[in-house]
Order: C-alpha cells, then structure tokens, then sequence
C-alpha cells in the first residue's frame, strides 16, 4: 500500500503499558454509524422551590370546564411539562456522558478522579517519563483509581441483586447484563424489507409504515389459524348486574397511592413528563389530577391524549432488517397509568 494514504500516529493513553500505535488509512468504502442520539432533562440548574411555585400558581389559576374536562387535563399536563423544560431544558447527551450511562457506578467524583489520572499521564508522557517521583505518584494515584472503581461497581451490583430479589424476571435480566459479552442487535435498523417494493428502504417514514402495517394485520393472521372450537350448550347462570355499572370518585389518598406505585425504570413515550417528577412533586398535582378525573369520571369522558401510545419495536432475533421479527410494545403517558 502506498505511503500517502498512511496517516500514522501514537495514542497517548494509558489504555496499556505502551503507547498505542495506530493507523489511519484513507478508504472509498463509506461506514455509516448508527449512532442513536439521546436526549435528557438538564437538571444541572434546577430550582425546586421555584418548580413547585409555579406549577401551583399556574394550576390553581386554571378553571375546570365542566363540561369538557379533557381539554383542562390537557391544558395542565401543558403547564406542567412547559415548567420543566425552563427548568430543566431537555439536551442532547454526548457520546461520553452517554457511556457514562451504561456505567452507573461511576459517580461524579470518581469521574473527576479518572480525568485527574488521565492529567497526570499525559504530564508524564510530554516529560518523557524523566522523574521517577512524578512516575511513583501516577501509579500510586492510578492503582487507587482502579480499586476505587472495583468497589463501586461490586457495591452497585449487590445492591441492584438485593433490590430485585424477589423477582425472578428482573434477577435473569440482571445476571445476563454482568455475565454477556456480547451486545444485542440494536432494535433501530439501519434498512428494512420493504415486502410491497420487494427490496429494502432505509427511508424512516416507509420503515414506520412497514412496521404499522405489520404490527395492524398480525392479530387478524394469527387468529384466522385458530381452529373453532366445537359449540356446545350448557345451561349456564349468571349474577351480573340488572342494568348497569358505575364508577366512584376518587379522592387524593387513592391517586397519591397509584402515583407512588407507579415504576421510575418503566420508559414512557418521548416528550412525556418523567415519572421521577410526578412522584416528587405529587402532593402539588393530586388536588388538581384529582378534581379534573372526577369531572372526567361524571361525564364518562376520557382524554383523546391519554389514548395515544407510542409503539416501538423490539428485535426479537434472525436478520433484523425483516419486519417480521420483531414485536410492539405500546408506552404509555405516566397520567394514562395514573387515571
């Protein structure tokens, strides 16, 4: 190979005992990286008290309509999620912070040790390894470092094995993330079978399409396989209800309970308000939440924005550019689970 495609150069890092040496070589052949972004809710300048004054001035001020009580149930699910984006503006993560979140035992201290020991190497490299006294203390801090980080994440692991103890679902998922080596398929493809074109799209909106299509006509296929049962006739008698059936109120005790018992690891649709911020901030939003699902309840309505979910699809194994290997799952807003 030519010289002048070669770009080579020494990688200072303290990945091993050497310096990496690496390569870089010019190619025509083009990679396209399916890089997932990932934004969060930067709560680095969060002001709680300010949070909860303003969501409960904004919510008091807000009129119930009695007789459309939906369009007030929007209306403060609007006020709230606008507080938290001034609040808590949502950013994009980079790609080290989003390392950092497959790595949750790494906490902010230690962080700032790792970047320290990474300092103190590269000083040590541009001197040329010439003091033995700046040597001995890179060590010395790189072996604290490194046992630091054992103990993090062998305390982290343990308490995650005693929190999920009694349930077996949570334990199996746990024991595969230490014990696998090896990643899953991402469940985002970078193309699709398209089965009406018969050839393959990476177009997104005809990925969606395909995956509605199948996920829409999937139920009918599966049961027009299913053999009708042979009918017979027994006298059967039922206690139901003569007329009709009703719902109660409800009152702040019982959503307070439901808010609490609702998950902070469940994922809710994009743009949804978090569940951690509902379980904090309840005791401003159950007086509201209560009155306006009693209207609801009344009228025996129910709000068109609670009954939007988002389906995703998960890969479920073989070439994971066919549709039919996946299944959908449907996300929830946190207030459809409350009401």
């Amino acid at each position: 190979m030519p010289a002048a495609k070669l770009t080579p150069g020494i990688l200072i890092n303290d990945l091993s005992d050497h310096l990496p040496v690496f390569d870089s070589i010019k190619s025509k052949i083009s990679k396209k990286w399916n890089l997932k972004s990932c934004n969060r809710h930067d709560y680095s300048n969060f002001n709680a008290e300010n949070f909860v004054v303003e969501v409960q001035e904004a919510l008091d001020n807000l009129s119930i309509n009695q007789s459309n009580p939906c369009e007030t149930l929007d209306s403060g699910i609007l006020i709230l999620e606008q507080r938290l984006n001034e609040q808590a503006p949502i950013k994009k993560l980079s790609k080290a912070k989003q390392k950092l979140s497959h790595k949750p035992w790494i906490t902010p201290s230690l962080l700032k040790s790792i970047k320290t020991k990474n300092r103190l190497y590269r000083a040590l490299v541009r001197s040329g390894f010439s003091s033995q006294k700046a040597y001995a203390k890179y060590k010395k801090y790189r072996n604290k470092v490194t046992h630091l980080l054992e103990i993090n994440k062998k305390y982290y692991y343990q308490s995650q094995f005693l929190s999920c103890r009694n349930d077996s679902g949570k334990m199996w998922k746990l024991i595969n993330s230490v014990i696998s080596s090896k990643e899953k398929s991402s469940c985002h493809p970078e193309k699709l079978f398209d089965p009406i074109k018969s050839n393959y799209t990476s177009n997104p909106e005809v990925m969606s399409n395909i995956f509605n299509t199948y996920f829409v006509s999937i139920g009918q296929q599966l049961a027009s396989k299913i053999l009708s049962p042979v009918h017979h006739t027994y006298p059967v008698k039922v206690n139901g209800p003569k007329n009709s059936f009703v719902f109660h109120d409800t009152f702040v005790d019982e959503v307070n309970m439901v808010i609490n018992n609702l998950l902070v690891s469940k994922n809710n649709r994009q743009n949804d308000i978090p569940t951690h911020i509902l379980k904090q901030y309840k005791n401003s939003l159950c007086p509201f939440l209560v009155q306006v699902f009693n209207v609801c309840i009344r009228e025996g309505t129910y709000p068109q924005s609670l009954k939007c979910a988002q389906v995703v699809p998960i890969y479920e194994g073989g070439p994971n550019d066919l549709y039919t290997n996946y299944r959908p799952i449907s996300l929830l807003s946190p207030t459809n689970k409350i009401f």
